[in-house]
């Protein structure tokens, strides 16, 4: 955690629990397997695909 995260941190702490969790990240510890995500809402998405509905969707959208 850098120097100015640990002092946010104990004002903050979801800002420590966050750095915790990305470091865990990091380490290679971390595998995903999105199989019980697939059983229980469909296929997983591919990047490409969430960012052209997201694209998409920006195109359409009302400016106020």
């Amino acid at each position: 955690m850098t120097r100015s995260g640990a002092v946010v941190g104990r004002f903050m702490p979801l800002v420590k629990d966050m750095a915790a969790m990305f470091s865990w990240f990091d380490s290679g510890r971390y595998v995903a397997d999105p199989r019980r995500q697939e059983q229980l809402f469909g296929p997983v998405s591919k990047a490409e695909d969430a960012l052209g509905r997201y694209t998409d969707e920006l195109g359409t959208a009302q400016h106020r």
